[in-house]
C-alpha cells in the first residue's frame, strides 16, 4: 500500500515543482508545467497510467466588461491560450 501522510502540503504548483526538483517528493501538477523537466529527465512519471479527473478553467470578469474591445481581446487570447495548453 502506498503511503500518503504528507510531511508537506503546499497549493502552489510551482513550490510543489521546486521540492520535487530538489528531490523532496511527489508532486502532482499540470502536465504542461512538467513537459520539459520530464522530456530532460530531470523529473519520472511515477504514475504514467493514473490521471486526475479534468476539472473546469474559468476566466471571471465583471459583466459588460467583454465589451470593451481590449478587454475582449484580452479574454480571447486567454481562451486560446488555455485551449492550446491543455491540448
Amino acid at each position: 500500500m502506498l503511503n500518503t501522510d504528507a510531511q508537506i502540503a503546499i497549493m502552489d504548483f510551482e513550490m510543489l515543482l521546486v521540492l520535487a526538483r530538489h528531490g523532496e517528493g511527489v508532486a502532482m501538477v499540470p502536465e504542461f508545467m512538467v513537459k520539459a523537466d520530464l522530456t530532460a529527465q530531470r523529473l519520472t512519471h511515477v504514475l504514467p497510467n493514473w490521471q486526475s479527473p479534468p476539472i473546469d478553467v474559468m476566466l471571471a470578469y465583471r459583466v459588460g466588461l467583454a465589451q470593451i474591445a481590449r478587454i475582449a481581446a484580452v479574454l480571447e487570447l486567454a481562451r486560446n491560450a488555455i485551449v492550446s495548453v491543455l491540448n
